[in-house]
């Protein structure tokens, strides 16, 4: 479900093509980075991949690792949450 949400809320670099401070090559990188470049169902198999393997990705706006985040504050709720949400 939330890959679904993500996938249709659009260019997650849209904000970035808009900086004219952001170079062409720092877009194409981002984008090779995160899949972006990729069809939808190669950046679901990565999703699944970051959600097992890598405890939930890395998150788009820190760079820092999701899961930690969630656990370091201990609170059950938030992690019901958002493993009810993938």
């Amino acid at each position: 479900m939330s890959f679904t949400f993500v996938s249709l809320a659009g260019d997650p670099t849209a904000n970035l093509r808009q900086n004219p401070k952001v170079s062409q090559l720092t877009l194409h990188l981002l984008s090779h980075q995160y899949h972006l470049d990729q069809s939808v169902p190669v950046r679901y198999w990565y999703w699944l991949q970051d959600v097992f393997l890598h405890k939930l990705g890395t998150s788009l706006i820190t760079s820092q690792p999701i899961w930690p985040d969630i656990t370091a504050h201990d609170r059950p709720q938030r992690r019901r949450v958002v493993l009810l949400a993938e």
